[in-house]
């Protein structure tokens, strides 16, 4: 990289909880000319985009950014580092980019957090039947002496299964170990690499079956897709509870619907498959059902994590440094397979 290094901020960025907060904007103005072309991306041409992409070293992106395509970044002979201040880089970069040589970097490593703590606050409302002693707190017997009250439970000392161990499964991984949990990990990583991590390696079928609590955080590809069928569901033991914040389309909904009236399962749901569910859906009817709006990502009075996060990447790639959230071709094949 030469000193004059032109870093192209391609996104809008939040007015009121902005990504890039000023200092870390002036983070980057120490390291070369910051260039924010103006108005709106979706204004923004495909002749714009590639005279931009042709000046630039460093390209930041983020939400509402323009995809960089094979045919821009084929202009782009300065180009050697995009960071996504945001989480999936599939619907921005181009895989062509790794095969041009260009380091990407996302947020998504900072993200994974927020996700995974709210896989576990969901956990807890679900074993502490939330939507039942709702109910019962606006009704006349009072919670403290309904049946659901006396059912509640603590997600402490619980065995809890966890499907799929990438950033975010294994933030909850380390999250439940917190509870004193037996976390069970069922993924293609090896049993010492899920060791590590703090988890044991098993089967699907076991994790299912020995589980109070199931966690998934699996991506959605053609061995995902619908895991947790009918078949799956029936193996999970009596007053078991799913929680899903990856994706909706990881569980069929009809066979979990059928599983949450019996009142055998309880779920709590961040995705759904539609997403958002019709307001006439019966998971709505249902006490032992919590259904959240795909709110467990990122916190808009945190985002700026993620704009320090790639700052800091781009200070440690310029030093020959490891980088924290580096994204690899695989991992963005990944990623683009689980749009």
């Amino acid at each position: 990289m030469s000193e004059s290094l032109n870093i192209y901020m391609l996104f809008e960025d939040l007015p009121v909880y902005p990504v890039l907060e000023r200092a870390a904007v002036e983070r980057l103005e120490r390291i070369g000319r910051v260039v924010r072309p103006a108005g709106p991306a979706k204004v923004w041409t495909q002749e714009q985009l590639a005279a931009w992409l042709a000046d630039a070293d460093v390209v930041l992106t983020g939400w509402g950014a323009p995809r960089l395509s094979a045919e821009l970044l084929a202009g782009a002979t300065r180009l050697r580092f995009i960071g996504h201040c945001a989480g999936t880089v599939a619907p921005v970069v181009d895989l062509s980019a790794w095969q041009r040589g260009v380091t990407v970097v996302s947020a998504n490593s900072a993200m994974s957090s927020q996700v995974a703590e709210w896989a576990v606050t969901l956990a807890s409302m679900s074993l502490r039947r939330w939507g039942e002693v709702n109910r019962e707190l606006r009704g006349p017997v009072g919670w403290r002496r309904s049946e659901p009250a006396a059912r509640m439970d603590s997600i402490t000392h619980q065995t809890v299964g966890i499907l799929g161990l990438g950033d975010v499964g294994r933030w909850a991984v380390r999250m439940f170990n917190g509870f004193d949990c037996r976390v069970l990990v069922t993924a293609p990583e090896s049993a010492d690499v899920i060791a590590a991590a703090g988890g044991t390696k098993v089967e699907l079928d076991r994790m299912l079956s020995e589980s109070r609590v199931v966690s998934l955080h699996a991506p959605l590809n053609d061995q995902t897709r619908w895991i947790m069928n009918a078949e799956r569901l029936a193996r999970l033991a009596d007053g078991a509870v799913l929680v899903n914040t990856a994706r909706g389309r990881l569980i069929d909904h009809d066979a979990l619907l059928a599983e949450c009236r019996s009142g055998r399962l309880s779920a709590a749901l961040d995705v759904t498959e539609p997403e958002p569910l019709p307001a006439d859906h019966p998971l709505w009817k249902l006490d032992n059902v919590i259904v959240s709006p795909h709110c467990a990502g990122p916190v808009p009075r945190r985002q700026h994590q993620f704009g320090d996060r790639v700052v800091a990447d781009l200070e440690a790639f310029l030093a020959g440094e490891p980088l924290r959230g580096r994204i690899t071709r695989d991992k963005a094949a990944a990623m683009t397979q689980s749009k």
